[in-house]
Protein backbone atom coordinates (compact mmCIF):
# COMPACT_ATOMS: atom_id res chain seq x y z
CA UNK A 1 0.00 0.00 0.00
CA UNK A 2 1.45 3.35 -1.07
CA UNK A 3 1.94 5.80 1.80
CA UNK A 4 0.23 9.20 1.83
CA UNK A 5 3.41 11.20 1.26
CA UNK A 6 4.27 9.27 -1.90
CA UNK A 7 0.64 9.43 -3.01
CA UNK A 8 0.59 13.20 -2.52
CA UNK A 9 3.73 13.64 -4.61
CA UNK A 10 2.27 11.47 -7.37
CA UNK A 11 -1.05 13.33 -7.38
CA UNK A 12 0.72 16.69 -7.56
CA UNK A 13 2.68 15.50 -10.59
CA UNK A 14 -0.61 14.49 -12.23
CA UNK A 15 -2.18 17.88 -11.56
CA UNK A 16 0.93 19.62 -12.87
CA UNK A 17 0.67 17.64 -16.11
CA UNK A 18 -2.58 19.51 -16.89
CA UNK A 19 -4.15 16.40 -18.39
CA UNK A 20 -5.94 13.22 -17.46
CA UNK A 21 -4.26 9.89 -18.11
CA UNK A 22 -4.63 6.16 -18.59
CA UNK A 23 -4.88 5.55 -14.84
CA UNK A 24 -6.04 8.84 -13.35
CA UNK A 25 -9.12 11.03 -13.70
CA UNK A 26 -10.15 14.33 -12.10
CA UNK A 27 -13.55 15.14 -10.66
CA UNK A 28 -14.69 18.52 -9.38
CA UNK A 29 -16.98 17.00 -6.77
CA UNK A 30 -18.12 13.70 -5.30
CA UNK A 31 -20.78 11.63 -7.04
CA UNK A 32 -24.30 12.36 -5.85
CA UNK A 33 -26.80 9.57 -5.21
CA UNK A 34 -28.30 10.24 -8.64
CA UNK A 35 -24.88 9.68 -10.25
CA UNK A 36 -24.09 6.38 -8.50
CA UNK A 37 -24.10 4.56 -11.85
CA UNK A 38 -21.45 7.00 -13.11
CA UNK A 39 -19.35 6.23 -10.02
CA UNK A 40 -19.67 2.48 -10.58
CA UNK A 41 -18.80 2.85 -14.26
CA UNK A 42 -15.73 4.98 -13.47
CA UNK A 43 -14.48 2.54 -10.82
CA UNK A 44 -14.87 -0.44 -13.17
CA UNK A 45 -13.03 1.42 -15.95
CA UNK A 46 -10.16 2.25 -13.58
CA UNK A 47 -10.03 -1.30 -12.19
CA UNK A 48 -9.79 -2.58 -15.78
CA UNK A 49 -7.06 -0.08 -16.75
CA UNK A 50 -4.50 -1.33 -19.27
CA UNK A 51 -1.45 -0.02 -17.41
CA UNK A 52 -1.41 -2.93 -14.90
CA UNK A 53 -1.18 -0.63 -11.90
CA UNK A 54 -3.21 1.19 -9.24
CA UNK A 55 -5.52 3.89 -10.57
CA UNK A 56 -6.85 7.12 -9.06
CA UNK A 57 -10.06 9.13 -9.22
CA UNK A 58 -8.97 12.51 -7.84
CA UNK A 59 -11.84 14.54 -6.41
CA UNK A 60 -11.59 18.29 -5.81
CA UNK A 61 -9.97 19.39 -9.09
CA UNK A 62 -11.84 21.31 -11.81
CA UNK A 63 -11.84 20.60 -15.54
CA UNK A 64 -9.24 23.38 -15.84
CA UNK A 65 -7.01 21.52 -13.31
CA UNK A 66 -7.56 24.09 -10.59
CA UNK A 67 -7.95 23.05 -6.96
CA UNK A 68 -11.46 23.48 -5.55
CA UNK A 69 -11.35 20.99 -2.66
CA UNK A 70 -13.96 18.80 -1.02
CA UNK A 71 -14.25 20.41 2.43
CA UNK A 72 -17.90 21.38 1.90
CA UNK A 73 -18.92 18.46 -0.31
CA UNK A 74 -22.04 16.83 1.19
CA UNK A 75 -21.56 13.64 -0.85
CA UNK A 76 -18.14 12.62 0.49
CA UNK A 77 -17.72 8.90 1.03
CA UNK A 78 -15.42 6.64 3.01
CA UNK A 79 -13.65 3.43 2.07
CA UNK A 80 -16.38 1.49 3.88
CA UNK A 81 -19.11 3.31 1.96
CA UNK A 82 -17.56 2.37 -1.38
CA UNK A 83 -16.80 -1.19 -0.29
CA UNK A 84 -20.42 -1.71 0.79
CA UNK A 85 -21.62 -0.14 -2.48
CA UNK A 86 -19.50 -2.50 -4.61
CA UNK A 87 -20.42 -5.51 -2.48
CA UNK A 88 -24.10 -4.93 -3.21
CA UNK A 89 -23.53 -5.26 -6.99
CA UNK A 90 -23.55 -8.52 -8.95
CA UNK A 91 -20.04 -8.99 -10.34
CA UNK A 92 -18.97 -11.97 -12.42
CA UNK A 93 -17.36 -14.64 -10.26
CA UNK A 94 -17.91 -12.43 -7.20
CA UNK A 95 -14.64 -10.66 -8.05
CA UNK A 96 -15.01 -6.97 -7.18
CA UNK A 97 -12.67 -4.01 -7.52
CA UNK A 98 -10.72 -3.21 -4.35
CA UNK A 99 -10.85 0.47 -3.44
CA UNK A 100 -9.90 2.81 -0.64
CA UNK A 101 -10.51 6.51 -0.06
CA UNK A 102 -7.50 8.61 0.90
CA UNK A 103 -7.43 12.32 1.77
CA UNK A 104 -4.50 14.67 1.14
CA UNK A 105 -3.80 18.39 1.43
CA UNK A 106 -2.29 20.23 -1.52
CA UNK A 107 -1.64 23.97 -1.09
CA UNK A 108 -4.01 23.95 1.90
CA UNK A 109 -6.79 22.44 -0.23
CA UNK A 110 -8.34 19.11 0.79
CA UNK A 111 -8.61 16.48 -1.94
CA UNK A 112 -10.11 13.00 -1.77
CA UNK A 113 -8.64 10.16 -3.82
CA UNK A 114 -10.47 6.97 -4.74
CA UNK A 115 -7.57 4.54 -5.04
CA UNK A 116 -8.52 1.56 -7.21
CA UNK A 117 -6.08 -1.22 -6.44
CA UNK A 118 -4.42 -3.27 -9.15
CA UNK A 119 -4.81 -7.06 -9.09
CA UNK A 120 -5.09 -10.06 -11.39
CA UNK A 121 -8.86 -10.56 -11.34
CA UNK A 122 -9.64 -8.47 -14.42
CA UNK A 123 -11.77 -7.97 -16.34
CA UNK A 124 -14.41 -6.87 -13.85
CA UNK A 125 -17.95 -6.77 -15.19
CA UNK A 126 -21.52 -7.02 -13.92
CA UNK A 127 -23.88 -9.95 -14.38
CA UNK A 128 -26.93 -7.87 -13.46
CA UNK A 129 -27.81 -4.41 -14.74
CA UNK A 130 -27.37 -1.46 -12.40
CA UNK A 131 -29.10 1.65 -13.74
CA UNK A 132 -27.13 2.58 -16.90
CA UNK A 133 -24.32 0.08 -16.29
CA UNK A 134 -24.94 -2.87 -18.62
CA UNK A 135 -24.31 -6.49 -17.57
CA UNK A 136 -21.67 -8.52 -19.40
CA UNK A 137 -20.19 -5.35 -20.88
CA UNK A 138 -16.48 -4.96 -20.25
CA UNK A 139 -15.39 -1.38 -19.63
CA UNK A 140 -11.82 -0.13 -19.61
CA UNK A 141 -9.82 3.08 -19.95
CA UNK A 142 -7.68 3.92 -22.98
CA UNK A 143 -5.37 6.91 -22.63
CA UNK A 144 -7.64 9.51 -20.96
CA UNK A 145 -11.03 8.10 -21.97
CA UNK A 146 -13.34 5.53 -20.42
CA UNK A 147 -15.33 3.08 -22.49
CA UNK A 148 -18.76 4.64 -23.07
CA UNK A 149 -21.31 3.34 -20.58
CA UNK A 150 -23.53 1.97 -23.39
CA UNK A 151 -20.62 0.29 -25.21
CA UNK A 152 -18.16 -2.52 -24.59
CA UNK A 153 -14.40 -2.24 -24.89
CA UNK A 154 -12.63 -3.07 -28.14
CA UNK A 155 -11.82 -6.76 -28.55
CA UNK A 156 -8.05 -6.18 -28.48
CA UNK A 157 -8.35 -4.51 -25.05
CA UNK A 158 -10.67 -7.22 -23.72
CA UNK A 159 -8.11 -9.82 -24.81
CA UNK A 160 -5.36 -7.95 -22.96
CA UNK A 161 -7.39 -8.04 -19.74
CA UNK A 162 -8.05 -11.77 -20.01
CA UNK A 163 -4.37 -12.35 -20.76
CA UNK A 164 -3.57 -10.56 -17.51
CA UNK A 165 -6.10 -12.73 -15.62
CA UNK A 166 -4.43 -15.91 -16.88
CA UNK A 167 -0.87 -14.56 -16.51
CA UNK A 168 -0.20 -14.95 -20.23
CA UNK A 169 1.74 -11.67 -20.29
CA UNK A 170 3.94 -12.53 -17.30
CA UNK A 171 7.69 -12.98 -17.53
CA UNK A 172 9.13 -16.39 -16.50
CA UNK A 173 10.12 -14.95 -13.11
CA UNK A 174 6.60 -13.55 -12.55
CA UNK A 175 5.15 -16.94 -13.43
CA UNK A 176 7.57 -18.66 -11.07
CA UNK A 177 6.47 -16.33 -8.28
CA UNK A 178 2.84 -17.26 -9.00
CA UNK A 179 3.67 -20.99 -9.09
CA UNK A 180 5.38 -20.74 -5.70
CA UNK A 181 1.97 -19.92 -4.21
CA UNK A 182 0.70 -23.32 -5.40
CA UNK A 183 2.70 -25.63 -3.16
CA UNK A 184 0.54 -28.68 -3.84
CA UNK A 185 1.45 -28.57 -7.55
CA UNK A 186 5.18 -29.05 -6.96
CA UNK A 187 6.68 -32.53 -7.27
CA UNK A 188 9.78 -33.72 -5.40
CA UNK A 189 11.91 -35.25 -8.15
CA UNK A 190 15.35 -35.84 -6.63
CA UNK A 191 16.47 -35.71 -3.02
CA UNK A 192 20.07 -36.34 -1.92
CA UNK A 193 22.30 -35.51 1.02
CA UNK A 194 23.48 -32.36 -0.76
CA UNK A 195 20.17 -31.01 -2.05
CA UNK A 196 16.78 -31.44 -3.68
CA UNK A 197 15.10 -30.86 -7.03
CA UNK A 198 11.42 -29.97 -7.41
CA UNK A 199 9.44 -29.25 -10.57
CA UNK A 200 6.05 -27.66 -11.23
CA UNK A 201 3.87 -30.48 -12.53
CA UNK A 202 1.91 -28.39 -15.06
CA UNK A 203 5.05 -26.70 -16.44
CA UNK A 204 7.99 -28.97 -15.59
CA UNK A 205 10.46 -26.55 -17.16
CA UNK A 206 10.10 -24.58 -13.90
CA UNK A 207 12.27 -26.14 -11.20
CA UNK A 208 13.59 -25.39 -7.72
CA UNK A 209 17.04 -26.68 -6.80
CA UNK A 210 18.57 -26.54 -3.33
CA UNK A 211 22.25 -27.23 -2.80
CA UNK A 212 24.08 -27.35 0.49
CA UNK A 213 27.32 -25.42 0.84
CA UNK A 214 30.12 -25.97 3.29
CA UNK A 215 29.95 -24.37 6.71
CA UNK A 216 27.27 -23.70 9.30
CA UNK A 217 25.20 -20.54 9.78
CA UNK A 218 25.36 -18.66 13.09
CA UNK A 219 22.83 -15.89 13.74
CA UNK A 220 20.32 -15.01 16.44
CA UNK A 221 17.57 -16.76 14.48
CA UNK A 222 19.66 -19.98 14.50
CA UNK A 223 20.76 -19.70 18.14
CA UNK A 224 17.18 -19.22 19.35
CA UNK A 225 16.18 -22.65 18.01
CA UNK A 226 15.87 -25.80 20.13
CA UNK A 227 18.72 -27.32 18.09
CA UNK A 228 21.20 -24.54 17.33
CA UNK A 229 22.88 -26.34 14.45
CA UNK A 230 22.00 -24.67 11.10
CA UNK A 231 23.26 -25.51 7.60
CA UNK A 232 23.50 -23.09 4.70
CA UNK A 233 21.91 -23.75 1.30
CA UNK A 234 21.67 -22.07 -2.08
CA UNK A 235 18.10 -21.99 -3.45
CA UNK A 236 17.95 -21.62 -7.24
CA UNK A 237 14.85 -21.02 -9.35
CA UNK A 238 15.25 -22.33 -12.90
CA UNK A 239 13.37 -21.95 -16.18
CA UNK A 240 14.70 -24.58 -18.58
CA UNK A 241 18.48 -24.04 -18.32
CA UNK A 242 18.26 -20.44 -17.12
CA UNK A 243 18.61 -19.39 -13.49
CA UNK A 244 15.85 -16.87 -12.79
CA UNK A 245 16.70 -16.17 -9.16
CA UNK A 246 18.98 -17.32 -6.37
CA UNK A 247 18.69 -16.88 -2.62
CA UNK A 248 20.62 -17.98 0.42
CA UNK A 249 18.69 -20.55 2.41
CA UNK A 250 19.16 -22.13 5.82
CA UNK A 251 18.09 -25.37 7.47
CA UNK A 252 17.14 -24.44 11.03
CA UNK A 253 16.74 -26.54 14.16
CA UNK A 254 19.18 -29.22 13.11
CA UNK A 255 17.67 -29.58 9.61
CA UNK A 256 13.98 -29.72 10.62
CA UNK A 257 12.91 -26.50 8.93
CA UNK A 258 14.15 -24.86 5.75
CA UNK A 259 13.69 -21.18 5.01
CA UNK A 260 15.45 -18.21 3.42
CA UNK A 261 18.12 -16.13 5.06
CA UNK A 262 16.62 -12.65 5.68
CA UNK A 263 18.08 -9.38 4.46
CA UNK A 264 19.98 -7.21 6.94
CA UNK A 265 19.17 -3.58 7.71
CA UNK A 266 20.73 -1.21 10.22
CA UNK A 267 20.29 2.05 12.09
CA UNK A 268 22.34 4.07 14.56
CA UNK A 269 21.62 4.18 18.29
CA UNK A 270 23.90 6.24 20.56
CA UNK A 271 26.82 6.02 18.12
CA UNK A 272 26.35 2.27 17.82
CA UNK A 273 25.18 0.48 14.70
CA UNK A 274 22.23 -1.82 15.38
CA UNK A 275 21.46 -4.53 12.80
CA UNK A 276 18.10 -6.16 12.15
CA UNK A 277 16.58 -8.78 9.84
CA UNK A 278 13.75 -8.19 7.39
CA UNK A 279 11.89 -9.45 4.31
CA UNK A 280 9.72 -7.48 1.88
CA UNK A 281 6.43 -9.07 0.89
CA UNK A 282 6.80 -8.09 -2.78
CA UNK A 283 10.11 -10.00 -3.09
CA UNK A 284 10.59 -13.38 -4.73
CA UNK A 285 12.53 -14.26 -1.57
CA UNK A 286 9.36 -13.72 0.49
CA UNK A 287 7.44 -16.02 -1.89
CA UNK A 288 10.12 -18.64 -1.17
CA UNK A 289 9.75 -18.04 2.56
CA UNK A 290 6.00 -18.75 2.31
CA UNK A 291 6.63 -21.74 0.04
CA UNK A 292 8.83 -23.48 2.58
CA UNK A 293 6.45 -22.82 5.49
CA UNK A 294 4.26 -25.61 4.13
CA UNK A 295 7.08 -28.10 4.61
CA UNK A 296 6.95 -27.80 8.37
CA UNK A 297 6.26 -30.62 10.79
CA UNK A 298 5.43 -29.85 14.46
CA UNK A 299 9.08 -29.06 15.19
CA UNK A 300 9.22 -27.08 11.96
CA UNK A 301 6.22 -25.05 13.10
CA UNK A 302 8.02 -24.12 16.32
CA UNK A 303 11.19 -23.33 14.36
CA UNK A 304 9.25 -20.93 12.14
CA UNK A 305 7.67 -19.29 15.19
CA UNK A 306 11.11 -18.60 16.66
CA UNK A 307 12.40 -17.37 13.30
CA UNK A 308 9.56 -14.86 12.81
CA UNK A 309 9.91 -13.43 16.31
CA UNK A 310 12.81 -11.30 15.15
CA UNK A 311 12.11 -10.77 11.42
CA UNK A 312 10.37 -7.59 10.23
CA UNK A 313 8.01 -8.15 7.30
CA UNK A 314 7.63 -4.96 5.22
CA UNK A 315 5.26 -4.47 2.30
CA UNK A 316 8.16 -3.15 0.22
CA UNK A 317 11.44 -1.25 0.42
CA UNK A 318 9.62 2.06 0.64
CA UNK A 319 7.85 0.97 3.81
CA UNK A 320 11.21 -0.11 5.23
CA UNK A 321 12.59 3.40 4.62
CA UNK A 322 9.49 4.98 6.19
CA UNK A 323 9.83 2.74 9.25
CA UNK A 324 13.46 3.73 9.75
CA UNK A 325 12.43 7.42 9.66
CA UNK A 326 9.65 6.67 12.17
CA UNK A 327 12.16 4.83 14.34
CA UNK A 328 14.59 7.77 14.43
CA UNK A 329 11.75 10.10 15.44
CA UNK A 330 10.61 7.74 18.21
CA UNK A 331 13.94 6.60 19.59
CA UNK A 332 12.93 7.28 23.21
CA UNK A 333 9.99 4.89 22.88
CA UNK A 334 12.29 2.33 21.30
CA UNK A 335 14.72 2.55 24.22
CA UNK A 336 11.80 1.93 26.58
CA UNK A 337 10.96 -1.21 24.61
CA UNK A 338 14.59 -2.34 24.94
CA UNK A 339 14.31 -1.95 28.72
CA UNK A 340 11.03 -3.87 28.71
CA UNK A 341 12.54 -6.74 26.72
CA UNK A 342 15.63 -6.98 28.93
CA UNK A 343 13.44 -7.00 32.05
CA UNK A 344 11.47 -9.98 30.74
CA UNK A 345 12.89 -13.01 32.53
CA UNK A 346 10.90 -15.37 30.29
CA UNK A 347 12.46 -14.30 27.01
CA UNK A 348 14.70 -16.70 25.11
CA UNK A 349 18.27 -16.83 26.45
CA UNK A 350 20.89 -16.57 23.70
CA UNK A 351 24.32 -17.55 24.99
CA UNK A 352 27.46 -15.68 24.00
CA UNK A 353 29.12 -17.54 21.12
CA UNK A 354 32.76 -17.15 20.16
CA UNK A 355 32.99 -14.08 22.36
CA UNK A 356 30.07 -12.28 20.65
CA UNK A 357 27.06 -11.05 22.65
CA UNK A 358 24.13 -12.35 20.61
CA UNK A 359 21.72 -11.74 23.51
CA UNK A 360 21.88 -7.96 23.11
CA UNK A 361 21.37 -8.30 19.37
CA UNK A 362 18.37 -10.59 19.93
CA UNK A 363 16.84 -8.18 22.47
CA UNK A 364 17.06 -5.32 19.98
CA UNK A 365 15.19 -7.37 17.39
CA UNK A 366 12.40 -8.19 19.81
CA UNK A 367 12.10 -4.48 20.66
CA UNK A 368 12.03 -3.62 16.96
CA UNK A 369 9.04 -5.94 16.47
CA UNK A 370 7.24 -4.01 19.23
CA UNK A 371 7.84 -0.57 17.79
CA UNK A 372 7.07 -1.83 14.28
CA UNK A 373 3.63 -2.79 15.59
CA UNK A 374 3.23 0.81 16.80
CA UNK A 375 4.25 2.03 13.34
CA UNK A 376 1.66 -0.23 11.66
CA UNK A 377 -1.08 0.75 14.12
CA UNK A 378 -0.39 4.43 13.48
CA UNK A 379 0.04 4.47 9.71
CA UNK A 380 -1.74 1.43 8.32
CA UNK A 381 -4.90 1.84 10.37
CA UNK A 382 -4.86 5.58 9.73
CA UNK A 383 -4.59 5.60 5.97
CA UNK A 384 -7.64 7.87 5.74
CA UNK A 385 -5.93 10.53 7.83
CA UNK A 386 -5.00 13.73 6.04
CA UNK A 387 -1.34 14.50 5.45
CA UNK A 388 -0.17 18.04 4.66
CA UNK A 389 3.01 18.60 2.70
CA UNK A 390 3.64 22.36 2.61
CA UNK A 391 6.91 21.93 0.69
CA UNK A 392 5.06 20.40 -2.27
CA UNK A 393 3.22 23.01 -4.30
CA UNK A 394 1.51 23.19 -7.64
CA UNK A 395 3.71 24.71 -10.32
CA UNK A 396 2.52 27.88 -11.96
Amino acid sequence: MIDNETLTTEIIDMINSYREGAYWDFKQEWYSKEKSSDMLHDIICMANNLENRDAYIIIGVTDNFELCGVEDDQNRKTTQNLTDFLRSKKFAGDFRPSVEVRSIMVDDVLLDIICVNDNEYVPYYLTEKYKAVIPYHIYTRVQDSNTAIDKSADLIHVEMLWQKRFHLLDSPLQKMKMFLKQKKNWIDDVSTETGTLRYYKYSPEYTIKTERFEGDITATYTLSQMDKHASGYIISLWYHQTILFQADGVFLDGGRYMTVQPAVGSFELKNKQVFYYYLCKNWVKFALYEFFIHDENPRGYLANQEYTKEILFFDDEHEKEDFEIYLQKNMKEYELYIQKVKADTHRRTIHTTQGYDYQDEYDHRLALKMIYKDYCDYFKSGCNEVITLPSLTISS
